[in-house]
C-alpha cells in the first residue's frame, strides 16, 4: 500500500488531481454568463389578409368545364391514363388496373376499373347542391378554397346519416378532408355566405377505385323513402335530383357530351 502520510506522497497526489481538473475544464468549458439584455423579438410572420380569387379565374387557369352534378369539374390524375380522354370512364389501355366485384354494371361487362383519379370540382351560387347519388368507389374530398360545403352521408348498411363540413375553420368544427365511403348516399351544399362570399367552393375529389361513370347513380324518391326513417328521409329528399329516374346508359351518354368542351 502507498504512504499517504509522506510529504512527498501527499504532494504528488495533489499534483496529479490539480493537472486532472484544468483538463476537465479545457473539455468543459464553463457556459458563458447569460445575457443581461432583453432578446430580439421575433418577426411578425402572419399572413396578409388574401381575397378569394374570382371564380371566371378558377374556371380559366384550370381549365374546367361543366360538371353533371353542377358547377364546374376538370379530371386531373387517371391511373396509367392520360386525363380527360376517357370520358369519366375507365381506361382498358393501361395496366394500372385494379378488378372490382361490380358485375352488371358496365354495359360490356368488364369488372376492371383504374387504380385511382382525382379531379377538381367547384360547385357554384347559381348551382350550389350536390345532388343525393351513390358511387360504389371511396371519395376523399379536399378542400382548396371558397365558401365551407357541407356534405351529408347516409350508410345504408346501419342506418346513419352523417354531417360533416369541409372547409378552414378548425375552430367551428369544420375539416380539411372528408371521406365518403363508396356504396353511401351523398349529396350536400355550399354552406351560404351572403353577398360578401366567393359564390364558389373549390374541392379535389380523388376517388379509388377510380371513377367510373357506370358506377355512379342517382337515387330514387321511392329508393330513399325504402332505407332512411322518416326524418331522414325529410332531410334528404330536397337533394333528389331531377333526372334521377333515367337509366344509367342514358346518362352517361349525356355526360360524354360535356367532354367536347375541354
Amino acid at each position: 500500500m502507498v504512504d499517504v502520510s509522506s510529504p512527498l506522497t501527499l504532494t504528488l497526489i495533489l499534483s496529479i488531481a490539480c493537472a486532472m481538473m484544468v483538463k476537465a475544464e479545457c473539455l468543459n468549458p464553463p457556459l458563458p454568463p447569460a445575457p443581461t439584455t432583453s432578446p430580439t423579438p421575433m418577426a411578425d410572420v402572419s399572413s396578409p389578409t388574401i381575397s378569394p380569387t374570382p371564380m371566371n379565374t378558377i374556371v380559366q387557369y384550370l381549365r374546367l368545364i361543366p360538371h353533371p352534378e353542377g358547377g364546374f369539374f376538370r379530371e386531373v390524375y387517371r391511373s396509367g391514363s392520360e386525363p380527360m380522354t376517357t370520358k369519366g370512364q375507365t381506361d382498358f389501355a393501361t395496366s394500372r388496373l385494379v378488378t372490382t366485384d361490380r358485375v352488371g354494371r358496365r354495359p360490356d361487362g368488364d369488372l376492371r376499373r383504374n387504380e385511382m383519379t382525382s379531379i377538381y370540382w367547384m360547385p357554384v351560387n347559381a348551382s350550389p347542391k350536390l345532388g343525393l347519388s351513390i358511387n360504389l368507389s371511396t371519395h376523399a374530398h379536399y378542400y382548396h378554397g371558397g365558401s365551407p360545403f357541407q356534405f351529408l352521408a347516409f350508410d345504408p348498411s346501419t342506418g346513419t346519416l352523417h354531417r360533416s363540413v369541409l372547409g378552414p375553420d378548425l375552430q367551428a368544427g369544420q375539416r380539411p378532408q372528408v371521406i365518403i365511403p363508396g356504396g353511401w348516399l351523398k349529396c350536400g351544399h355550399i354552406v351560404d355566405q351572403g353577398e360578401s362570399g366567393p359564390g364558389y367552393t373549390l374541392l379535389g375529389e380523388a376517388v379509388a377505385p377510380g371513377f367510373d361513370f357506370y358506377d355512379f347513380e342517382w337515387v330514387t324518391g321511392e329508393r330513399l323513402a325504402a332505407i332512411t326513417t322518416p326524418e331522414q328521409e325529410d332531410i334528404l329528399r330536397p337533394y333528389l335530383h331531377a333526372e334521377a329516374l333515367q337509366d344509367r346508359r342514358s346518362f352517361v351518354e349525356q355526360t360524354e357530351e360535356l367532354y367536347k368542351e375541354a
